[in-house]
């Protein structure tokens, strides 16, 4: 399993293969499009094994960054392409973040994730305690975050609520892993990003 995560401001990528486990993020200023698969090479050869060592890639598909989303799905595919037999698996980057906070904290309520969708709007999706999905993922106003009463789960980098949790790519490697044992694997063809919001290019063209 290789597990990527370029859907925020830093990258994640991991795998376990074999007995084999390795982490590593990758800060946003060293251009994820031009090192993300560079740096997994070198990761995995750290233990002598390349990409074609692993039977599946999981990688967040948003929402988030709508580059970092790209370069994901983007690297994904390919990879597809260069082993026919690689399964594929979609992550959601707000049932990650509600994972990692319940494998920190005991929720005794539902909650709420937050994710920054700038001009003052807001990626939410609703979780109950044990981090099962309530509704759909949408995008809501700063009048509606407002009028939230449960609590709300957001990332450190963008500390915007009162809960704000850090990122680990150990975590993500985890949440891939539970996934892959419950065979939730997809096509090439239904692995796509989940933007949500349109692209500023969509809503200039609309204006």
């Amino acid at each position: 399993m290789i597990a990527i995560s370029t859907a925020f401001k830093n990258a994640q990528l991991c795998y376990k293969i074999n007995d084999y486990e390795e982490y590593i993020e990758i800060d946003s200023n060293c251009k994820h499009s031009e090192n993300v698969l560079k740096t997994l090479n070198e990761l995995l050869e750290k233990n002598s094994l390349n990409i074609n060592s692993s039977d599946c890639i999981a990688t967040i598909v948003g929402p988030g960054s709508f580059t970092g989303i790209r370069i994901g799905i983007a690297i994904a595919k390919a990879l597809s392409c260069v082993n026919k037999d690689l399964k594929l698996i979609s992550l959601s980057s707000l049932d990650y973040i509600a994972y990692s906070y319940l494998r920190d904290n005991k929720e005794e309520n539902d909650f709420y994730v937050l994710l920054n969708a700038l001009s003052g709007l807001f990626f939410v999706c609703k979780y109950d305690k044990n981090g099962n999905k309530l509704d759909e993922e949408k995008m809501i106003d700063k009048e509606e975050l407002d009028a939230i009463k449960e609590n709300i789960v957001g990332i450190s980098e963008e500390n915007l609520v009162g809960i704000n949790i850090t990122l680990n790519a150990q975590y993500l490697l985890d949440f891939a892993l539970e996934k892959y044992n419950k065979k939730e694997f997809v096509s090439e063809k239904n692995l796509v990003p989940v933007y949500i919001r349109k692209s500023q290019a969509e809503d200039n063209l609309k204006n």
